[in-house]
């Protein structure tokens, strides 16, 4: 590392990562990294510098203080702080996934403490999971792995990233699951009159998820302007999705049959529904109530003969409309993905098909 000029800010690139620099007259020479990898942040870096320079010099202190704590914080409390600073960031679910992968990571490797880990700890751990799982999910695991260096370096506890340079894999094309027409048919006769009938049609003709279609509420469905609000969503967008005649129809009926008029009520609380027995009603504070939905949809599958599912009737939703030949922006924004997703997931079912097919 370049030796920083009497009290002078230094800049420079080490590798892809840009650091500032200092030596005040009578001190220790300072350094710190700026958190800029992408070598097209080449103008944001200096200017960067330029605003540290002239705070430096006014006699501001801009490196961050290494506290004897901080200097002997261990890789569980470094993995605590990771997650903690992401709180607001991301979901509460994506937030105990990547707690759940950390944790995973810090009990494979043999460093006790975020200066301890090397490149070659991360890379077997890296090698580790892809040998039990896929190439998505190696991905995933080096993501927020960086994203743990990453913190660990602003906090100062160590100067290096040893996944730089770690490149991703290359992912298979996704495999989509989805129902025929006749299928979407069958499912919708042999559910029209069960407890979770609305449940399924409003995931077979609006594309939801299974966490939005449980936060879904009253006045989210606006039955005159025939649409459906999204605001509790995985990315965290709202979103409005067009009711289609059929599920307009039935929605109206569950709304009417519904014990709760109040406008945050549930529009679908299968934990609760009267339908359902006392058997279940008594217990089912003993888990989730997911868990017995799954095993209604799977035996639903066993007595129609064909596979289904939360994420099936989603992705029906999604590959019927692309077979009508409505335009995959248009999809990613009734079903809350990007458009890169839905064209690698629905573009090859449209008629005018190409490789090279785009977005509009």
């Amino acid at each position: 590392m370049p030796r920083p000029r009497e009290n002078r800010l230094s800049l420079h690139r080490r590798g892809r990562v840009w650091y500032v620099s200092a030596r005040p007259p009578g001190g220790r020479a300072r350094s710190m990294s700026l958190a800029l990898v992408s070598p097209q942040q080449d103008r944001q870096a200096r200017a960067l510098h330029k605003q540290l320079e002239a705070a430096w010099k006014r006699g501001e202190m801009i490196f961050p203080e290494k506290s004897e704590k901080a200097a002997r914080a261990t890789l569980g409390e470094a993995i605590d702080a990771f997650v903690e600073s992401r709180r607001r960031k991301v979901t509460e679910r994506t937030l105990k996934t990547d707690s759940h992968r950390l944790k995973r990571f810090a009990a494979a490797i043999t460093a006790r403490a975020a200066h301890d880990i090397s490149r070659q700890q991360v890379e077997d751990f890296l090698d580790q999971v892809l040998a039990g799982a896929s190439k998505a999910t190696h991905n995933q695991y080096l993501f927020i792995v960086r994203g743990l260096i990453r913190f660990a370096i602003r906090r100062g506890w160590r100067s290096t990233d040893p996944t730089a340079g770690i490149a991703q894999l290359d992912t298979d094309q996704t495999v989509i699951e989805y129902l025929t027409i006749e299928q979407r048919a069958a499912v919708l006769r042999a559910t029209r009159r069960g407890p979770y009938g609305a449940m399924i049609a409003t995931a077979l003709f609006a594309g939801l998820r299974a966490g939005e279609l449980r936060a879904l509420e009253r006045r989210d469905i606006f039955l005159e302007e025939k649409t459906l609000r999204v605001r509790k969503s995985k990315t965290r967008r709202e979103r409005s999705v067009p009711l289609d005649r059929r599920l307009l129809r039935q929605l109206k009926r569950h709304l009417i049959d519904s014990r709760n008029p109040h406008p945050r009520a549930p529009v679908f609380s299968p934990d609760c529904s009267p339908v359902l027995g006392e058997k279940y009603r008594q217990a089912r504070t003993s888990g989730p109530v997911r868990g017995y939905l799954e095993n209604y949809l799977s035996e639903l599958g066993r007595r129609l003969g064909f596979k289904v599912g939360w994420n099936i009737f989603r992705h029906t939703f999604g590959s019927l409309l692309a077979q009508d030949g409505v335009s995959l922006y248009q999809i990613s924004a009734w079903m809350g993905n990007s458009p890169e997703v839905c064209r690698r997931h629905y573009a090859a079912l449209r008629s005018d098909w190409s490789p090279d097919i785009e977005v509009r």
